[in-house]
């Protein structure tokens, strides 16, 4: 039986007893001036002591359940409540995470490009694409550039400008970039011979593109 109907079986046995007492009064009453039977409303009035007892005893704890019910949510509820907390909580620790991911990543392409542009600051000139993930090296050395344009025409005398052990130094630094930022970044190699195009792109030490076919 649910809270609510206890309280109210309480209140009515607390009710229907206190009349049935009143009504046995007055007719105990009644009884002794007419000099009348009285046993029967004893009886009645017994029995209306009993159903107050009942009530009354039955009466807090129906109150107490009910005001508990009121108060705590049901399990479901509550299971329902910890989840959402959870979550809520596991969101915010992620976002916190990503946050420091990123700052971190950015800390470390800063540093790449740093060393980047320090160690080729006689070849050319360092840019990185964040969008890309790539770094590119735009050669302004002019001996290297005629060295390039030379072997643009020439592409069976790779050897003879270098241009094997400049493919390697340039494979090296790939691997640079990756131990340093992670994987998935692009080195790429550019010069004017005599219009602008790419030399070399490497991603991860290993060469995607190679204007020179060895």
């Amino acid at each position: 039986m649910g809270e609510s109907h206890l309280l109210y079986l309480s209140v009515f046995l607390c009710v229907v007893g206190v009349i049935m007492i009143l009504l046995g009064i007055f007719s105990f009453r009644t009884a002794t001036y007419k000099n009348e039977s009285r046993g029967l409303i004893i009886g009645l009035m017994a029995a209306a002591v009993i159903m107050i007892g009942i009530g009354g005893a039955i009466m807090p704890g129906a109150i107490r359940d009910q005001h508990q019910s009121k108060e705590t949510p049901p399990t479901q509820q509550r299971k329902q409540m910890s989840s959402m907390t959870s979550h809520n909580n596991n969101l915010v620790f992620d976002a916190g995470q990503r946050k420091q991911a990123a700052a971190r990543r950015q800390l470390n392409e800063a540093n790449v490009e740093k060393t980047l542009v320090s160690s080729y600051r006689k070849l050319g000139k360092i840019s990185f694409n964040v969008k890309t993930r790539v770094y590119t090296l735009t050669i302004t050395n002019s001996n290297f550039n005629k060295a390039m344009t030379y072997l643009k025409a020439n592409p069976s005398q790779s050897k003879t400008v270098r241009w094997p052990a400049s493919v390697k130094g340039f494979t090296k630094t790939s691997l640079v970039i990756k131990k340093t930022a992670g994987s998935g970044y692009k080195f790429r190699v550019v010069a004017p011979i005599p219009s602008k195009q790419t030399l070399l792109t490497v991603e991860d030490g290993k060469v995607l593109e190679n204007f020179v076919k060895e």
